[in-house]
């Protein structure tokens, strides 16, 4: 029992030393120099890293351990902003530490949590500190294509703030890193920063799909001249809007000469959830401003929006009316959207995205009225083109130079006498008339040239244009392919004519017969006529001769 009481104590004896002995071989020291690895895939990026503190480095228990704390060499102690120096601005903020001791402030970031607030106001202040960019201790990284990354190297121990260089990002398509700080080893960090995007579609009737932006909003359509024209701009936020103080976000749409902007109809609405028609009028929170060809509509602030957050969508909707300077055929009239938004949660700064577009197409027909046999040309044909919309016929009216200008209904079903409806064949015996949507019409003779015989039938006109209409127009190519006009007179078998794709016409050759030929005077009907007088008053002579010879 004895023997067992010495062994015992002799094991609680050895236990106790080693527990004294453990913190003078659990901490391992950890030299540079060191690399840190930025996992971003975009190359466009300049990030460099400042040295914020000084240390040794150590390793226990796998928990990384700067000691010996000192300013870093990526701080200026001597620099002022707003009349305060580094210390006094810590003081400010933490009236519990001596600002100027390296060692009590990295203490005092020791105790915030990772990416909470406080390190983020850290950041802000620091920020204001740092040596210039051209200083020797600032390294900056290198943007690894194999690996689509960035890493910067030979960085010594310390603890370290890592930024996107100054005005490298002004007007991109990207957004600054939020301050990233880091006690440097071998590491990798994923940079905090995303930016929104802006999508613009076009309402097409024919286009009955939704696809998450409304039933019939797509990427291409075609209208007549002279049409209200509905469009949409859809804008995202970046996944990191609470990291902003303040968030501007400014819509700038830019429209062809062929469109003309309807002012007063631009609305704005916040769209929290997959139905873009649940939505809050948001309005008043933007200002619109509009130049003869744009419209721009702008938030200072878009955290200042009731209930706005990360994964809401910003839709504005207006409507533009289609005019006389619009593009005929392939080339369209392009619309064009891009988003400014603000882009530096560390700052003031400012980024675009990149252009969305959309485009709209519209036709011309052309009729050219000739004789059945001469195919000679002929002019002073009266015609009148309608379309049946709801049961009603509406009748075109032209200009001068042939767009359409309007629709008039025939409310008494008494087309002859509707001002402005009637079309006329010039000398060459054409109808041109510009500005027509792809679709079904109907052509009416309503007077025949002189000496030639009224149609007797309408004539159907389908306009069939195909077009790309869908979301995915890549802007390049003209999504409009192919193009043509069925014809069909009466009952007659319809026919099919090609149409030119790029100048976007369509033609039709409507043909009239001759009248019946009437004798003309001196012809060989009155010398029957004088023949046959001459005979009847020749005998009716010699009927009275003879009588009076009886």
């Amino acid at each position: 029992m004895k023997k067992f009481k010495k062994l015992l104590s002799l094991v609680l004896v050895m236990i106790m030393v080693l527990a004294m002995a453990a913190p003078s071989f659990a901490a391992t020291e950890v030299t540079g120099p060191f690399t840190i690895t930025i996992n971003n895939s975009t190359e466009r990026h300049i990030y460099e890293a400042y040295q914020i503190f000084s240390g040794d480095l150590s390793v226990e228990n796998d928990a990384y351990i700067l000691s010996t704390i000192k300013w870093g060499t990526g701080v200026d102690l001597v620099k002022t902003i707003d009349d305060l120096d580094l210390a006094a601005a810590l003081e400010a903020e933490y009236t519990d530490i001596d600002g100027g001791n390296a060692a009590e402030v990295a203490k005092k970031v020791d105790g915030f949590e990772d990416d909470s607030t406080e390190v983020d106001d850290f950041a802000s202040i620091i920020g204001k500190y740092l040596v210039s960019a051209d200083n020797e201790a600032v390294k900056t990284s290198t943007y690894n294509d194999a690996d689509k990354n960035y890493t910067i190297e030979g960085l010594s121990a310390g603890y370290y703030l890592i930024k996107d260089k100054d005005e490298s990002l002004e007007e991109a398509a990207d957004s600054y890193t939020k301050f990233i700080l880091q006690v440097v080893k071998d590491t990798s960090v994923d940079p905090k920063g995303t930016v929104p995007s802006v999508e613009k579609k076009v309402l097409e009737n024919s286009y009955t799909n939704n696809d998450g932006y409304g039933l019939g909003y797509n990427d291409v359509a075609d209208y007549n001249i002279n049409d209200e024209v509905s469009f949409r701009l859809i804008g995202t936020l970046p996944e990191n809007l609470a990291d902003y103080d303040t968030y501007q976000y400014i819509f700038s749409d830019v429209l062809p000469t062929g469109l003309t902007y309807n002012h007063g109809t631009a609305k704005v609405y916040l769209v929290n959830g997959a139905d873009i028609e649940v939505r809050t009028d948001i309005t008043d929170y933007f200002i619109d401003a509009v130049t003869e060809n744009s419209l721009v509509m702008s938030c200072d602030n878009v955290r200042a929006i009731e209930n706005v957050t990360k994964d809401s969508k910003i839709v504005v909707e207006y409507t533009a009316t289609l005019n006389e300077h619009a593009e005929i055929g392939s080339n369209g009239n392009i619309n064009t959207v891009n988003l400014t938004y603000s882009n530096n949660p560390n700052g003031e700064g400012i980024g675009t995205t990149v252009a969305d577009q959309v485009i709209v197409f519209t036709y011309q027909l052309d009729v050219t009225k000739e004789a059945e046999t001469t195919s000679l040309k002929l002019p002073g044909a009266e015609f009148k083109l309608y379309r049946i919309n709801e049961d009603a016929k509406e009748y075109v009216t032209v200009d001068d130079n042939g767009f359409v200008t309007g629709w008039v209904e025939d409310e008494n079903e008494e087309d002859d006498v509707l001002p402005g409806t009637v079309l006329v064949s010039n000398a060459n015996g054409s109808i041109i008339i510009k500005g027509l949507d792809d679709g079904e019409y109907f052509l009416k003779e309503t007077k025949a040239p002189t000496g030639y015989n009224l149609l007797a039938d309408e004539i159907k006109l389908d306009i069939e244009a195909t077009t790309g209409n869908g979301q995915s127009w890549d802007q390049t190519n003209s999504p409009l392919t192919e193009l043509k006009i069925k014809v069909k007179v009466g009952e007659k078998e319809e026919t099919t004519n090609p149409g030119n794709v790029d100048t976007g016409i369509v033609n039709v050759t409507v043909k009239n017969s001759a009248g019946t030929l009437l004798p003309s005077t001196g012809g060989i009907g009155t010398t029957i006529f004088y023949a046959v007088g001459i005979i009847l008053m020749a005998g009716a002579v010699f009927f009275v001769v003879r009588r009076k010879r009886a």
